[in-house]
């Protein structure tokens, strides 16, 4: 699904075709060059890689396709998964929402770590 400021896109198995997960390029901002967005990736995929490759040709797509400079992200600070992954492709911690969102397993609000991506920064994983 698209419009003109978001985009959705499916994390797909290439063997088999299923549907995974899925990850966001949020508030598209053409005359900054920036955009927010997130993933996804359903528990019993998780740690074998699809993640990260996913959200490395997203950034690939943003820079190279979208034209964007810069990506905005964030995690929550209990999610060692998610910060790391977005470290290994080169995002910064800038700062942190306090108790920004709310954690439907704990039920309590928690704090999102802010993070930042520079064209010249991205690291892609996938080359």
């Amino acid at each position: 699904m698209t419009n003109e400021n978001n985009i959705m896109l499916a994390i797909v198995l290439k063997e088999n075709g299923k549907v995974i997960g899925g990850t966001t390029i949020e508030n598209i901002n053409k005359k900054d060059g920036t955009a927010g967005g997130g993933i996804w990736l359903n528990e019993s995929y998780q740690k074998n890689g699809y993640g990260i490759e996913a959200f490395c040709i997203r950034a690939k797509f943003c820079f190279e396709i979208l034209n964007l400079r810069r990506l905005e992200n964030g995690y929550f600070k209990e999610n060692e998964k998610s910060r790391n992954m977005q470290y290994k492709l080169g995002y910064k911690d800038e700062g942190i929402r306090r108790k920004r969102y709310l954690c439907l397993a704990t039920n309590d609000y928690v704090d999102e770590c802010i993070t930042g991506l520079l064209k010249e920064e991205f690291v892609d994983i996938n080359k």
